[in-house]
This record gives structure tokens, C-alpha cells and sequence, in this order.
């Protein structure tokens, strides 16, 4: 399962962080980060900031375009596919591709938070009729 996949972050990441970006005026209303609502605007957009952050520092971008071009002569050279290089860099390269559907997510979210200020219904927001107690 995980908490990101290609396009997707578990409402589970989204609601600790929510938590964690929470400021003293915004704890009365906690309780909508576990809902996937918006505590506040402005947890929101830190939450998404936060994550967004975090992506990218992951992603390691100054390393990004070496290990591409070392993966790609290592296939040129017909390396054997269970040399340890070869296979950490397939995941490497593999981690930022997915890392960077994520983050297109993020910013996706970011602009429309931007848009639609209190009217954003977060990804993961759950209506009460349609949750079964």
C-alpha cells in the first residue's frame, strides 16, 4: 500500500502533517486533519509546503541528471543487470520519477487551494454521509 504512489498521498501522511503544521489557534479544530478537511487555510498551505519540501529534497536534483547519465552508460556497456550500481540506480532514478508525480500532485493542490481559498476540498476529504459509522 504506502503512503505515496504514482499520484497519490495516503490521507494518513496528509493528516500527521497537518497535525505537525498546526499553530496554537488552530488546535480547537485538530480533529478535521483525521476527516481530510482543511484546519485552515493556512495549515493547507503549509502542509503542502511542507510536503513539497520534502519531495524535493528526497529527489536530490543535483545528483539527478549524473546518476541518469551513468545508468544510461552503463547500459550502453551491456552491464549485467544484477550488478549492485546498475540496480541502485534503476531505483534511484525509479524513486525520482515517482517522487516527481508526487510532487506535480502537490503543486496541483497548491494552485488550486490558491483558487478556490475555503471553498478547497482537500483530495482526501471525507464526507460524513458517505462515511459509515
Amino acid at each position: 500500500v504506502g503512503t505515496i504512489r504514482n499520484g497519490f498521498i495516503s490521507s494518513a501522511l496528509l493528516a500527521t502533517i497537518r497535525v505537525i503544521q498546526a499553530i496554537e489557534d488552530e488546535m480547537k479544530d485538530i480533529e478535521k486533519a483525521f476527516k481530510g478537511e482543511m484546519i485552515s487555510i493556512r495549515n493547507e498551505k503549509a502542509t503542502y509546503t511542507s510536503l513539497r519540501n520534502l519531495l524535493i529534497s528526497r529527489m536530490n536534483p543535483e545528483k539527478a541528471e549524473d546518476d541518469r547519465l551513468k545508468l544510461g552508460e552503463m547500459l550502453l556497456s551491456d552491464v549485467s543487470t544484477s550488478d549492485r550500481l546498475y540496480c541502485a540506480l534503476v531505483i534511484k532514478v525509479e524513486e525520482r520519477e515517482l517522487l516527481q508525480s508526487v510532487l506535480e500532485l502537490v503543486n496541483q493542490w497548491m494552485e488550486s487551494l490558491d483558487s478556490l481559498g475555503d471553498s478547497f476540498k482537500p483530495i482526501d476529504f471525507v464526507e460524513s454521509s458517505l462515511v459509515e459509522l
